[in-house]
């Protein structure tokens, strides 16, 4: 009987005590409404995001705080509240600030709110590396309730703490790389030149020359003076040494380790096998990387022989004939494996194809 007595007691206990916590829950739920007018209004977080690079920005997902924003570049200001806001009390009352001059703008212009709850703002100009903006929300603002913020809300951000490269062309661990004749970087911040120079290096070695590649100075290039080799590893090192014009410099050695594409033909024109071609079409094939223009004759052959000339662009040479091909004749074109390109790689194979002219 008192074993009973003990469990009616438990649960008695256990029944009241879920009574007590269930109005606390849907109390909880009740104080969140964005609508409750007994909810004073007030910022949940501050974000400052990258561009979007098509259409209209998604918004995030909520899960960020505002304790330091993780963009990069300016794109977007976003600004969360609790409450449902009017959004023309909102928009043109949010600033962005900075004891630096030429700092990045906030425009009204493409501002807007998807709920009504978190807002963006477009962001024109460009953050400096390891200085602070100060984000100000005026206390005009209010909600759909009609009520103010308590107070203005103030953020220090520091957008980039650090300077740091931001993408690279090509990508670290790029195993087939196309272009041959230009690597890319992007920093967050304008490069120092002089820095630049002394804190780089390629190996195996590359004769060419570190420029900049765009206006502002936070994209350099390295343009090798006869393009890379073939089917080859290149590791580009940029030293802690760096530096942008700022006196920041790089925290952490960057490596960017890549492989260029074999030398190989592909494209020619006319295709193989192709019929009715015109019998004034000009022969031309396009290779991989720049070729040395000294070995192509030697290693074009066309049968039957027809006697012609050749013109040059970069990496694809044209063969022009001196007299119309014969009608109606299939000609074969062999690029033989004498044929170079600029840094002395040759084809693995020779290279064929026919086509086929027109009867008249």
């Amino acid at each position: 009987m008192k074993s009973m007595n003990l469990v009616l007691c438990f649960i008695f206990t256990f029944l009241f005590l879920s009574c007590k916590e269930g109005p606390q829950e849907l109390s909880q739920d009740y104080r969140d409404d964005p609508t409750n007018p007994s909810i004073q209004p007030k910022v949940i977080w501050v974000w400052i995001d990258s561009p979007r690079p098509y259409g209209r920005w998604n918004m995030l997902p909520g899960k960020q705080n505002d304790s330091l924003p993780v963009g990069y570049r300016p794109g977007r200001l976003l600004i969360s509240f609790n409450k449902i806001m009017v959004s023309y009390s909102v928009i043109p009352n949010v600033t962005i600030s900075s004891t630096e001059n030429d700092y990045p703008q906030l425009s009204t212009y493409g501002a807007y709110s998807a709920d009504g709850q978190t807002f963006e703002w477009p962001i024109y100009g460009n953050f400096k590396v390891a200085k602070q903006y100060l984000i100000i929300v005026d206390k005009s603002v209010r909600d759909v309730t009609n009520l103010n913020l308590s107070e203005d809300y103030k953020k220090v951000l520091i957008p980039e703490p650090k300077l740091r490269l931001i993408e690279s062309e090509p990508k670290n661990g790029d195993s087939a790389y196309y272009n041959p004749t230009i690597v890319r970087f992007e920093f967050n911040s304008e490069i120092d030149s002089n820095s630049l120079k002394s804190s780089v290096t390629i190996s195996p070695s590359v004769l060419g020359r570190w420029q900049f590649d765009y206006f502002p100075n936070r994209f350099v290039a390295f343009v090798p003076q006869n393009g890379f080799k073939a089917s080859t590893w290149y590791e580009i090192t940029f030293t802690k040494s760096l530096k942008d014009i700022f006196n920041n410099v790089l925290p952490n050695e960057i490596k960017i380790k890549f492989k260029t594409r074999p030398f190989r033909i592909y494209y020619n024109s006319p295709y193989g096998g192709q019929i009715n071609v015109d019998r004034s079409t000009p022969i031309s094939c396009g290779f991989s990387l720049p070729i040395d223009t000294s070995t192509v004759r030697q290693s074009f052959t066309i049968s039957p022989a027809v006697s012609g000339y050749f013109s040059y662009y970069y990496n694809s040479f044209s063969f022009y004939r001196d007299q119309l091909y014969a009608p109606n004749t299939t000609y074969t074109v062999t690029i033989s494996t004498s044929l170079r390109s600029k840094t002395q790689d040759q084809l693995q194979n020779p290279y064929t194809f026919s086509f086929t002219t027109r009867s008249d």
